[in-house]
């Protein structure tokens, strides 16, 4: 759950668990429109393939990478939760293979997660002895700020 305007942070991974290396695969990630302010960025240490150049960007995730056998890269993406209360707000990221790669299982190349924006107040911390504290999104927070 998330209050509107609040930061949401979401991890991408992207991996190659077969035997022959990959050039070429395509990850994408096209949020939807309740998400604003969009920063992504490539996190090398919680990956085992090289970033793609370049590493980081604003809006849209949309990089080509090559993904050797055995290997993953992970992209961090944060925004901006925008709309409505009650409003269930659904990201998807996928990889693409390249074309000329046979995918024997590709049911697996897109990945959701969502988040329902709730009413400010609902959700604070302390709330039962009457706590004015807001709900804060740790990992949304520390992505945002660049600290890993």
């Amino acid at each position: 759950v998330a209050l509107a305007g609040q930061d949401v942070a979401y991890r991408i991974v992207a991996s190659n668990p077969g035997a022959a290396d990959l050039a070429g695969v395509r990850v994408i990630n096209l949020p939807p429109t309740q998400l604003a302010n969009v920063e992504w960025t490539c996190v090398p240490e919680a990956s085992t393939a090289a970033c793609p150049s370049p590493a980081s960007g604003n809006g849209p995730l949309q990089v080509e990478v090559d993904l050797p056998a055995g290997s993953h890269l992970s992209v961090d993406l944060v925004a901006t939760v925008q709309g409505e209360d009650g409003v269930e707000v659904v990201n998807t990221a996928e990889i693409v293979a390249p074309a000329n790669v046979d995918d024997p299982s590709s049911t697996n190349n897109r990945s959701s997660a969502s988040v329902l924006i709730v009413p400010d107040g609902i959700f604070v911390s302390g709330f039962e002895q009457g706590s004015s504290a807001m709900l804060m999104n740790a990992a949304a927070e520390t992505a945002r700020s660049g600290v890993r």
